[in-house]
């Protein structure tokens, strides 16, 4: 997630993801900076893509005939970053899934599929897996990819020095704690076999969704001249120069900040060319900016900004479906008046107070659908209401339960923070005044979108604040072990949720081979997170792009992530 999270990536053994999606993470991941598209809504409408008749559909006439001119990605700020080791927003991670290919992907249909290595397998208990690349894959300067190349660009994201904010996805290695401390020369359990052109990883404890987890563009590897890239100003003038890369797409030029990021065909790619040779991702201060220049005819993608999803699905073409996101506010399990077991009953006050219908009908047009948990539907062991009735509308008892804490004459207004750019000024407003109707004192804290992720996963960064997370892959472990195991936090766990009998259960979830059992596990670890009320969830999202009458073939997964390689543009 990421928040983002993330692409468009057979099934091994100990690996049977069901993946029907009953309708995207997490980074944002949105993720973010940028928007965090979409909430889930209702059953699955079969109906939800496609162009209402009366309107007046964007033609996408005048733009050049070779160039798509996307206006959705990058709709409202500059990505925090697009290298692989650090983009950890659903916006900047999008860019790089283009630009780089990992060992595996999650596709249009949300299905586990190969990409770089052709086929894996594990040993019995899912503790070991080897994967086999493809001898045919080189980086668009004509560098070979091999496993050892893999095992390099991990290295570098596991690097103390580069500190990303994604590092704990390489936790469950082995040896990979002692490498990311500086106390190992090499990750251990990461072997590379250039011969026989073999990856094998060696996990502490067993992990099913090894291969899923491998998707995340964290694990894709970066060519040698990138190795050395480790600290924040070598990642910054290496990522807006233009990155080499092994994906379908490659930099047509530097990131222009503010302006654009340009991506072309590579030519070297091992797989099938894209139909559009270039991608124009445009950068928006705003939501509302990028959508108008779509409207206006200058682009063929847009989001859809709050308040205008309903005329813009009645207008143009659109992919509106059911994503695997959520939207809610981390809490600070730190803090003196917010946090632990003795400030239970003000986060509980917290989340029955919010009015989630109110915001989903005033701010999104009714698209989204009313979070009663974390994990959204169509992610495998889903389960309803495990926020239970602290996620249902009650000013009353959250007011008693304000009172019963009786702290709230104490302490400073609870800093209500939010990125700028994305649209949640209209979230924001109606939580502060249902948190004003209760006795809580409050104070809305806009901040600047581009680095809104970086201040909110320092300690004492984030009190209450705003963050979207779409899924990486379609799996519990995705959102439950990023978000809230304490080994996230400094990283996704931006609440700092610190729970022993919450980490021992997901632990355990994450080794358990059947599925069922193991989602059976993954329902119990969220009830605790809800039992010590450890986030504030709002709504699940739905995909909001719309799109020109050129474009064809465009859809958007659960994952938020757009299938541009097989997207096409009619000639005019």
């Amino acid at each position: 997630m990421r928040r983002h999270h993330r692409s468009f990536r057979l099934l091994a053994p100990f690996f049977a993801l069901i993946l029907l999606l009953a309708a995207c993470g997490g980074t944002d991941e949105e993720e973010e900076g940028g928007p965090t598209p979409g909430g889930g809504s209702g059953e699955s409408d079969e109906s939800a893509t496609g162009k209402q008749e009366g309107g007046t559909p964007a033609t996408g006439e005048g733009l050049p005939e070779d160039t798509l001119i996307d206006y959705a990605t990058l709709a409202a700020a500059n990505p925090n970053h697009i290298d692989p080791a650090t983009a950890d927003t659903r916006n900047g991670s999008q860019v790089t899934e283009l630009i780089y290919d990992g060992l595996t992907e999650v596709d249009s249909d949300n299905e586990l599929v190969p990409d770089v290595a052709e086929e894996w397998e594990s040993n019995e208990d899912a503790t070991e897996w080897t994967f086999t690349l493809r001898d045919d894959v080189t980086f668009s300067d004509g560098e070979q990819v091999t496993p050892t190349t893999f095992k390099r660009s991990w290295e570098r994201a596991l690097n103390p020095e580069l500190a990303s904010s994604l590092a704990y996805h390489y936790l469950p290695i082995e040896g990979a704690t002692e490498f990311s401390e500086g106390d190992a020369e090499e990750i251990t359990g990461v072997v590379a076999d250039d011969e026989a052109n073999t990856l094998t990883v060696t996990l502490a404890d067993p992990l099913s969704d090894w291969p899923a987890v491998v998707s995340h563009t964290v694990f894709s590897p970066v060519p040698e001249e990138a190795y050395s890239a480790t600290t924040a100003d070598e990642i910054n003038e290496w990522e807006r120069g233009v990155m080499i890369g092994n994906g379908p797409y490659a930099m047509d030029g530097e990131w222009e900040n503010n302006v654009v990021i340009p991506l072309t065909e590579n030519t070297e790619y091992w797989g099938e060319a894209p139909n559009i040779p270039n991608i124009d991702f445009r950068i928006s201060s705003e939501l509302e900016a990028a959508y108008n220049a779509f409207e206006g005819g200058e682009g063929d993608t847009a989001y859809i900004p709050a308040g205008s999803f309903a005329d813009a699905t009645e207008t143009y073409n659109n992919a509106t479906d059911r994503s695997f996101g959520l939207y809610y506010f981390a809490i600070n399990y730190e803090d003196e008046f917010l946090g632990g077991e003795e400030n239970l009953a003000v986060r509980q006050a917290i989340s029955m107070a919010i009015d989630r219908e109110r915001i989903n009908e005033q701010a999104y047009d009714g698209a989204r659908e009313s979070a009663t948990g974390v994990t959204p539907p169509g992610i495998p062991g889903f389960t309803e209401d495990l926020c239970g009735e602290f996620c249902t509308y009650d000013e009353e008892a959250a007011a008693d339960l304000v009172e019963e804490w009786g702290k709230a004459d104490e302490m400073d207004p609870i800093e209500l923070q939010f990125n700028l750019g994305g649209d949640h000024e209209d979230v924001v407003n109606i939580v502060e005044e249902n948190l004003t109707a209760i006795g809580l004192p409050v104070e809305q804290v806009p901040l600047d979108g581009e680095t809104y992720f970086d201040e909110m996963q320092v300690e004492g960064g984030c009190s209450l604040c705003r963050a979207g997370w779409i899924w990486d892959y379609p799996s519990y472990y995705n959102g439950m072990y990023a978000l809230f195991n304490s080994v996230g936090i400094d990283g996704d766990n931006l609440g700092r949720f610190n729970v022993p009998e919450f980490d021992e259960v997901a632990n355990e979830a994450a080794a358990t081979s059947d599925e069922d059992e193991r989602n059976e596990l993954w329902n119990e670890a969220e009830e605790i997170l809800f039992d010590n009320m450890g986030v504030i969830v709002l709504n699940w999202y739905t995909n909001q792009v719309v799109y020109s009458d050129r474009v064809e073939g465009l859809v958007v997964n659960g994952l938020q992530a757009v299938n541009y390689p097989e997207m096409s543009l009619t000639e005019g």
